[in-house]
Formats: structure tokens, sequence, C-alpha cells
């Protein structure tokens, strides 16, 4: 068997989220690897709007030493609202209540006044937690449920 069949086609898939001028996620990252637990590091996030709301899309690449390395997994947050769309390492506000907010927490420490700074994760060893999910055209992709900081 082939080992390169194993591995995805990176060449097919954008190193961001796809966001039109107003803002509108025309085509997101979208690319499989299997279930699993692997080392991830954050490279950077951008703002943009998801079907009408406010969101921050977090890009991580894989840094596990297998197969996978280099692949890169965006994961969704939503938040209170953003100063600029389509925005590479735009400016966002978040509520108390919303997970970004508690993954900053449970990864970082407590909110300093300042709110969530996302540069902090860049210096984290990350677990993240990956699932496959459908679309409802019938496309696969993965998606990070979880992230955990390496023991």
């Amino acid at each position: 068997m082939n080992a390169d069949a194993d591995k995805p086609n990176l060449a097919l898939v954008p190193t961001s989220p796809t966001v039109t001028d107003a803002g509108s996620i025309v085509g997101p990252l979208c690319v499989e690897i299997p279930v699993g637990v692997y080392g991830v590091s954050m490279t950077h996030w951008e703002t943009a709007r998801a079907f009408g709301t406010p969101k921050v899309a977090i890009t991580f690449y894989v840094i596990s030493p297998d197969t996978y390395a280099g692949t890169p997994l965006v994961k969704w947050y939503r938040v209170k609202a953003i100063d600029q769309h389509g925005k590479r390492g735009g400016r966002f506000q978040v509520g108390p209540l919303q997970f970004l907010v508690a993954d900053h927490v449970r990864l970082v420490g407590p909110l300093t006044r300042a709110g969530v700074s996302l540069d902090a994760w860049r210096t984290l060893d990350l677990r993240a937690h990956v699932e496959t999910v459908e679309s409802a055209s019938g496309l696969s992709y993965s998606v990070i449920r979880r992230l955990d900081r390496a023991s």
C-alpha cells in the first residue's frame, strides 16, 4: 500500500477560511483526518461572520509526529462582536458565558482586564480531540471537539 495514499491532499485545501468582503464564509477549511487525539499548535485566528453570527476561527496545525503532521484544523467560536470582518488577527469581544472564555480559562488561566488574549495560546502545548462530522451536502470533515493542555 502506498503510504502517501493515507495523507490528506493539502494542495487542494486553503490555509485559512475563505471570507467574502461582506465577512461571510464561502469555503471554510475542510480536511478529514482519522478520529483521535493530536498534538496541535495554534498559528493564527481570523474574525468572520458565519450565518450572520460573529465568529473567531482559530487555525491549528497538527504537530504530532505522524502521517498527519502539518495538517491544518480550524476551531470556530461564536463571539459577542467583531471589530472587522474577515481580518486575520482581528479584534473581537466575548461574553462571560461563551465557549471561548471557558476554553481560555481552562487552558491559559484567569482572564485579565484585557479579556481573552489568543496570543497566549501560541506558546501552549495542546492536544486536540478530533472527530469527523458530515455536512448536509454529504461532505465529511474533521472538527476539534475539545482542546486540552498536554501534561
